[in-house]
C-alpha cells in the first residue's frame, strides 16, 4: 500500500495519469498516505514533533495535539503552488522550506506530526465551492483526543483550533492507516442553510486548494537549492530532479523525486 523509502530513492520524476472527480481524489489521498506514512518514519521530523510537545504537561493529548497546531500556524507560511503545478511535499522537506498551500500543511505536515507523538488524526475532504458543489475543493486533519475528533485546519486564513467550515455540499473522511472512508454529508443533505460570510474565511478555493486542476509540467526542472529554516536540516539540499515523464491521455500528476526527499505532485484529480 505504501512506498518504501528505498522505492523513493534514485527517482527522478515521473507524470501518472489521475482520473477526474471522486476516483481522482482516492488516488491523491493514496499518495498523501504514503508521504505521511514516510515522514511518521522520519527521525528528523519525529524530533521536531517531540520538541514542539515538550513545552506541555505529559498525558495531555488535548494540549499536545493544540501545541502542535499552533506551532505549525505559527511557523508554516501559507504559500501557493509554483504556478504551472499542484505540488505535495514530505513533511521534512516542507519543514525545511517552513511553506506550503493546505494539501502540504493540512493533508501532509499536521498528520505527519500528530502521528510522531501518538495522535490519531483523519483526513477530511470537503466541497465548498458552489459554482462545482460535487467536487472535494479542500483539506484538512481532524485530531483525536480525549475520545473526539477535533478539525485542525491551519490552512485557511482566518483559522482557528476547533473550527470547522461553515458550509459544505459534501463532507468525506478518510482513514490514513486504511484505504478506506466515509460520507457525513453529500449533495442534496441540508445543513442549516449556508453562511456566505464566512465561506471565503473558512476555506481556500481556487488555484492554490488542494483541490485544483492544472496543466502538468513539461519542460525540464533546473536544480533547485533548499535553504533551510536555522537549525533544521544543518545543511542546503541540493536537489536535481530530472526531467518530468509525459503520460498519454487526459489529467495526469508529475512527481518530482530529489535524492528521496522531494516529492512533488500535481493533483489534477480534485477540481475543475
Amino acid at each position: 500500500m505504501y512506498l518504501s523509502e528505498g522505492q523513493f530513492a534514485g527517482v527522478g520524476s515521473m507524470s501518472l495519469e489521475i482520473p477526474e472527480g471522486d476516483a481522482g481524489t482516492e488516488q491523491t489521498i493514496a499518495w498523501i498516505r504514503k508521504l505521511i506514512y514516510q515522514g511518521v518514519r522520519d527521525a528528523n521530523v519525529n524530533r521536531v514533533a517531540v520538541s514542539i510537545v515538550s513545552s506541555v504537561p505529559p498525558h495531555r493529548p488535548e494540549l499536545e495535539a493544540k501545541a502542535i497546531y499552533d506551532w505549525v500556524r505559527k511557523n508554516i507560511r501559507f504559500t501557493p503552488d509554483l504556478s504551472s503545478a499542484e505540488t505535495l511535499r514530505p513533511a521534512r522537506e516542507i519543514l525545511a522550506i517552513r511553506a506550503g498551500d493546505c494539501d502540504c500543511i493540512n493533508g501532509v505536515l499536521l498528520p505527519t506530526l500528530f502521528s510522531s507523538v501518538g495522535l490519531d488524526s483523519r483526513l477530511v475532504t470537503v466541497a465548498a465551492d458552489s459554482s462545482r458543489p460535487e467536487l472535494f475543493s479542500h483539506i484538512y486533519p481532524e485530531v483525536q483526543v480525549n475520545g473526539q475528533w477535533t478539525p485542525a485546519d491551519a490552512a485557511a486564513e482566518h483559522a482557528v483550533w476547533g473550527k470547522e467550515p461553515g458550509h459544505v455540499y459534501r463532507k468525506r473522511v478518510w482513514e490514513i492507516e486504511k484505504n478506506s472512508y466515509q460520507d457525513l454529508k453529500g449533495l442534496g443533505q441540508d445543513d442549516g442553510g449556508f453562511d456566505w460570510s464566512t465561506l471565503a474565511q473558512d476555506i481556500t478555493v481556487g488555484t492554490t486548494g488542494a483541490a485544483n486542476i492544472i496543466k502538468a509540467v513539461n519542460a525540464p526542472y533546473a536544480p533547485t537549492t533548499i535553504i533551510p529554516s536555522a537549525g533544521y536540516p544543518q545543511a542546503a539540499q541540493q536537489l536535481n530532479p530530472a526531467m518530468a515523464v509525459q503520460t498519454a491521455g487526459g489529467g495526469s500528476v508529475t512527481i518530482l523525486l530529489g535524492g528521496g526527499v522531494l516529492l512533488l505532485i500535481a493533483l489534477f484529480a480534485l477540481h475543475r
